[in-house]
């Protein structure tokens, strides 16, 4: 197996583009995915996992933080990482103007960083009070044990960059092989593994639900 990890749109415009070939694409967005279908690119999609936003704060939360609209509180030290590449930037800023915070919260800014996992480790080191990340990041084993978070209301987190989905591309050599693969990821035991590492399951409740709002279903 060959695998490139890298900003999921980046590489699903250089496959619309015809500028690269893969057998399997881990698309995140579903509209990318109905995009390759539509190229016929993509022999069919399937829902792989969905992710999710949180608020985290150092271990022991000595700001004291509760919810959202603390993060406008004076002298709070808010860190974002809203210079990162979409979708990392993007869901945040969303959350923040669905809030309403925007503004408030901008007043409270001490770094506005491009690469969350240093922006983490600042936040752990006590340079930040607070920052909204995706759940996934609070099991990075550099500061998985050194945070807390708390949920963030689903009302608020803008739903396009929430859903994963695994393509079988139409450059597939084995495709009985590719299907086992999918079978797989997408099974009982791939999922618990998406789960442990802070993804939401396709089987959960949140994740059934995600479905069948968003429509995450082969055209």
């Amino acid at each position: 197996m060959q695998y490139t990890g890298a900003f999921a749109g980046a590489l699903g415009k250089s496959l619309l583009a015809l500028q690269s070939t893969t057998e399997l694409f881990g698309a995140r967005v579903l509209e990318l995915s109905k995009k390759l279908r539509k190229a016929g690119l993509s022999l069919r999609f399937r829902p792989l996992c969905f992710t999710d936003y949180v608020l985290v704060v150092p271990k022991g939360n000595p700001a004291g933080i509760r919810d959202l609209k603390d993060l406008a509180e004076p002298g709070v030290r808010v860190m974002l990482p809203l210079r990162s590449s979409p979708p990392g930037s993007g869901p945040v800023k969303g959350i923040l103007k669905n809030s309403n915070l925007t503004d408030a919260v901008m007043k409270n800014m001490v770094a506005n960083g491009s690469c969350v996992i240093n922006m983490m480790c600042d936040l752990v080191d006590g340079k930040g009070d607070a920052s909204i990340i995706e759940k996934r990041l609070t099991t990075h084993d550099r500061f998985k044990d050194k945070i807390e978070y708390m949920p963030i209301d689903e009302k608020l987190i803008p739903p396009g960059p929430l859903t994963f989905t695994l393509n079988i591309m139409k450059y597939v050599k084995d495709e009985r092989l590719a299907n086992d693969f999918a079978d797989f990821v997408c099974g009982t035991e791939g999922q618990e593994i998406f789960e442990k590492h802070g993804f939401t399951s396709i089987y959960s409740a949140r994740g059934l639900e995600l479905i069948e709002r968003f429509g995450v279903k082969d055209v």
